[in-house]
């Protein structure tokens, strides 16, 4: 149900539609999260969401949501906002990323 709920809501959400059989073929969950960081402009300030949906595709361990904010933080900057990015980072070295 968690991965139904991420392929058909939160994903279009954020501008990303995936069929559940383009799903089963991807090997990594990650894969799709960065789809969704870059896949329209501003997507990475959902940074909440963006983790939540990360969780619904299965990624939840601590080290899976920080490679989550490490991903969303390289956009950020990328996109020239980095005030974002130092956040993230801040955050990141907290948890001694």
């Amino acid at each position: 149900a968690d991965i139904i709920d991420a392929l058909t809501v939160k994903l279009p959400n954020l501008g990303v539609n995936v069929l559940p059989m383009q799903f089963r073929q991807i090997k990594d969950p990650m894969e799709i999260v960065k789809m969704a960081i870059t896949n329209q402009t501003g997507a990475y300030f959902h940074v909440d969401e963006l983790i939540e949906v990360a969780r619904l595709l299965g990624l939840r361990s601590a080290d899976d949501v920080s490679a989550v904010e490490e991903a969303i933080a390289r956009e950020a900057a990328v996109s020239g906002d980095l005030q974002l990015a130092f956040d993230l980072c801040l955050v990141l070295a907290r948890k001694g990323h």
